[in-house]
């Protein structure tokens, strides 16, 4: 028999007297798989620069050897699955599972050349549950059409922190909030805020418990502050504003309010004295 190349197994002899140009390309293939393999576990060290070498070096081992795109000739199993794809392009890479359209589908990790990335559950291209990085944002949790859906959790860039339900990427139903001074708001969300029952816990010693709308007091609710004052009764847009009572280390008014301040008919008990209020503000 003549010498007949045997394929990625053929020994050197062979080497000398065949062509053996498509085991070239595929030595050069698992080359890049390497690359791309270690360039994509190193997520958190990924820079734009470096990515735009890597791709100008496989560039220019694809137009050696003919090929105009890396998704040509990148396609390889790993984990023994048959639907597993590296796809590297301008601007993202993709590991992981894959449909018949060559989407996204199954657990996979795109990772973006502007140092973005998404991780987890595919759905014909479409991030459906996992996490999703960019701008120093973090949102996890599922997904629909690109936007928390269902369960989540976000940390913004200034540290505000929210674990709860989202409705097309908007805070909705029940949830906890810690923003960047490490005040708590906890209950119902309503577009992004605060709207039904919920609780307030400041970092300076003030805790509100009743009723938000729009992320503001509204209702009925109850009140303390940082020196022991406490208020039970009628808020309207941030302020004490209807029928309450304030009960402080002196004595307690019990009586109308407006805008913040004791204002119509009440009782004002201070150090053991009754005072009837009919129509008069204090200021």
């Amino acid at each position: 028999m003549g010498n007949q190349c045997k394929g990625q197994y053929c020994d050197n002899e062979y080497r000398q007297e065949v062509s053996h140009t498509p085991l070239d390309i595929f030595n050069k293939i698992v080359k890049i798989q390497a690359i791309i393999r270690g360039f994509l576990s190193r997520r958190q060290k990924l820079i734009l620069r470096n990515n735009k070498q890597l791709l100008m070096e496989e560039r220019r081992i694809l137009k050696k050897f003919g090929f105009n795109k890396l998704e040509h000739v990148l396609t390889y199993r790993i984990l023994r699955k048959k639907n597993i794809k590296i796809i590297v392009q301008d601007t993202e890479a993709y590991v992981g599972e894959i449909n018949s359209q060559n989407q996204p589908h199954g657990m996979g990790r795109i990772v973006y050349s502007n140092n973005s990335y998404k991780e987890g559950e595919f759905q014909n291209g479409e991030l459906r549950k996992g996490i999703y990085y960019f701008n120093d944002v973090i949102l996890q949790g599922q997904f629909q059409n690109n936007l928390l859906h269902g369960r989540g959790r976000t940390k913004l860039k200034d540290g505000t922190i929210y674990e709860g339900g989202f409705e097309r990427g908007i805070r909705s139903g029940y949830g906890k909030l810690i923003d960047t001074n490490g005040n708590i708001f906890e209950g119902q969300f309503k577009n992004g805020l605060l709207n039904g029952d919920g609780e307030f816990v400041g970092k300076d010693g003030r805790y509100y418990n009743g009723e938000w709308l729009n992320g503001k007091y509204h209702g009925r609710g109850e009140l303390l502050f940082p020196d022991g004052q406490k208020y039970v009764g009628e808020f309207e847009n941030h302020r004490r504003h209807g029928f309450g009572q304030q009960i402080t280390q002196h004595g307690q008014y019990i009586g109308t309010w407006k805008n913040g301040k004791q204002c119509g008919e009440g009782q004002l008990v201070f150090n053991g004295q009754q005072i009837k209020c009919i129509n008069g503000c204090y200021k």
